[in-house]
């Protein structure tokens, strides 16, 4: 299965970015395969679902906007997870598609999904260990003969710490991040900007070795695929009955508990349709005309209006709509333009008369 994570950094420069993951602690930037039709159907802003069939004899799900509990930016701000996940297309990986959408649509079961996820998915807030680059670092030693200390021991017995630490400091070796920040602060140096060294709990600094953190440190989160996987897959472990054929109807409704609840009792236990498309969409203000238009399986928004499920028409009655449509807009710019030709053709005619009759005359 391919996983696909978006989220955000503690820090205003670690912004929102799509990571695929494919291993603990190998990711790349990548923005999951999404066809431009579904991306049309969701509202960005709104925390939404979307199920969809690729061309590629694959599975695509999409679940949007899960806000862990005291999840926090610099600024105060809910940090939101967004999630997206890419399977071959076989019966299997559609049962545990169906059900984590299940437990994506229901109100209690979404904040236990989003519990799960959040440990798997962490926010890199403070850097466990902080060290000044190998290019700065003649600055850094130049700023401290610049300042009223002169040299490291002045400075250790200052900030009452090991000249040990204060001199790992000065040649750009990794500190605890509260020792570098006292060092860092006192000669001022704003300008500079520090490494970030992130560790998994329980693990020693090796400065010859890469830690799994070291690859998100750009991000400002780690995820954790082989655990997040775990999460993925927890439900096909327990005993499920026979999927049911997928119902033909399509359907719409508002956005509300009531036919979440329906819509996931509705995909756990029965089969998709065949065709290539977006089949599920659950999202925020989206016209429910633009619901219909892409003749969605099953599509619900807040912009829907109804007291509970409509059935979408089929799809041949809006063609042919379209085209008597179309017929009489032909029809109509026709009339225009003949009514604006007819004038001319007519006034050119009377000339041409009139001067037949003036040779004739003559």
């Amino acid at each position: 299965m391919e996983i696909y994570v978006q989220s955000r950094g503690y820090d205003q420069d670690k912004d929102y970015r799509w990571i695929k993951v494919i291993a603990d602690g190998i990711v790349k930037e990548e923005i999951p395969p999404l066809s431009k039709n579904s991306i049309s159907l969701i509202e960005s802003s709104s925390p939404s679902v979307v199920l969809e069939r690729l061309p590629e004899s694959s599975l695509l799900l999409l679940i949007t906007g899960l806000e862990p509990e005291k999840r926090l930016d610099i600024i105060g701000r809910q940090i939101r997870i967004d999630l997206a996940f890419v399977d071959k297309d076989t019966d299997d990986n559609e049962l545990i598609l169906r059900q984590l959408v299940a437990r994506a649509l229901v109100d209690e079961k979404c904040k236990e999904l989003t519990k799960d996820i959040s440990l798997y998915v962490e926010l890199l807030k403070n850097p466990d260990l902080l060290q000044v680059n190998p290019e700065d670092v003649e600055r850094v030693r130049s700023s401290l003969e610049k300042s009223n200390f002169q040299n490291q021991q002045k400075l250790a017995v200052e900030l009452n710490l090991p000249e040990e630490i204060v001199s790992n400091f000065f040649e750009g070796k990794a500190i605890n991040s509260l020792d570098f920040g006292k060092i860092y602060n006192t000669l001022e140096l704003d300008s500079i900007k520090p490494k970030e060294i992130y560790l998994p709990p329980d693990v020693e600094y090796s400065p010859n070795e890469d830690n799994i953190y070291s690859s998100f440190v750009n991000y400002g989160f780690y995820v954790s695929f082989s655990k997040l996987l775990e999460v993925i897959s927890a439900e096909k472990t327990e005993e499920t009955p026979a999927s049911k054929a997928a119902d033909s109807i399509k359907k719409i409704g508002p956005n509300i508990p009531e036919l979440r609840e329906q819509l996931a009792e509705e995909i756990n236990n029965s089969k998709l349709p065949s065709e290539i498309a977006p089949l599920l969409v659950v999202t925020g203000f989206k016209k429910m005309e633009i619901l219909i238009e892409a003749q969605i399986w099953r599509g619900l928004s807040k912009l829907v209006d109804t007291d509970g499920w409509i059935e979408i028409p089929q799809a041949k009655s809006k063609v042919k709509l379209s085209l008597s449509v179309m017929i009489e807009l032909v029809s109509a710019q026709f009339k225009w333009l003949k009514s604006l030709v007819e004038p001319m053709v007519n006034f050119k005619s009377s000339e041409n008369l009139e001067e037949k009759s003036k040779d004739e005359g003559s």
